[in-house]
């Protein structure tokens, strides 16, 4: 679930805050909040592990999303680049050790906000866990998968652009995800595109044994057929030599 009342509330949580007589109006796409491009990101990785270092990924395909488009509703050339440091960054995206955030008086997987006059950052912070099953009480606590990481970046880099949330289901700004559809586990912090490479090489790699194994087979049956086919000319041979009487 992916849920921002305003980037006011986001900001409450986050250390540069925004005042409350900066309360933002959302541009909805009309013009750059930031005003200046390209837009440039800090990615604070003080959470990642080797293993959910993928998630760099889900960040870097939310910003080409926006860069070639998007869902149409920016009317200004979103182009972002990444900042050497945080001092230098115009938008912070952190990714939070929880399995979910508060966003302002709101509760989800993610939150996003934009700076103001540009003495303000912009924020991204995405969950880095999902409770399982979703929508119940914690039984167990796992990584997001890929695909669910990139679609909550996207919605949330929308926010971070200005843009709110949309009545549209198919928008990526609605504010509902259907987390079920997603195999939220460890075994899927691969992009859905790598997960089917891979599992196409274990398909073809099982192909390779079993055409490899069929192939003995056969070569074991012709030589076995030939034996047998030796050994019957040499009985008909042996027959046909010995002395009859």
């Amino acid at each position: 679930m992916r849920r921002l009342l305003a980037a006011l509330l986001v900001f409450l949580a986050w250390p540069s805050a925004v005042a409350e007589s900066d309360e933002p109006v959302w541009p909805n796409g009309a013009y750059n909040p930031y005003d200046r491009t390209p837009i440039r990101v800090w990615l604070d990785e003080g959470n990642l592990t080797a293993k959910t270092r993928t998630y760099l990924d889900t960040v870097r395909e939310a910003m080409a999303y926006w860069e070639n488009g998007g869902n149409g509703a920016i009317r200004w050339n979103v182009t972002f680049s990444l900042s050497p440091s945080l001092n230098e960054s115009d938008l912070v995206v952190r990714f939070d050790p929880a399995a979910t955030l508060h966003c302002g008086l709101e509760i989800g997987v993610g939150c996003g906000g934009y700076g103001v006059n540009r003495s303000h950052r912009g924020i991204v912070r995405l969950a880095l866990y999902q409770e399982v099953p979703p929508g119940t009480a914690v039984l167990e606590v796992r990584h997001r998968s890929y695909d669910a990481m990139r679609d909550t970046a996207i919605h949330e880099f929308g926010h971070a652009l200005g843009l709110p949330h949309s009545d549209d289901p198919l928008d990526v700004m609605y504010p509902e995800s259907d987390t079920h559809r997603y195999a939220d586990s460890p075994d899927s912090l691969l992009p859905h595109a790598e997960v089917v490479k891979w599992m196409g090489y274990a398909v073809g790699a099982v192909a390779a044994i079993m055409g490899a194994l069929f192939l003995v087979h056969r070569i074991q049956d012709n030589r076995a057929q030939r034996r047998i086919e030796r050994m019957l000319v040499e009985a008909e041979r042996s027959m046909a030599e010995r002395p009859r009487r």
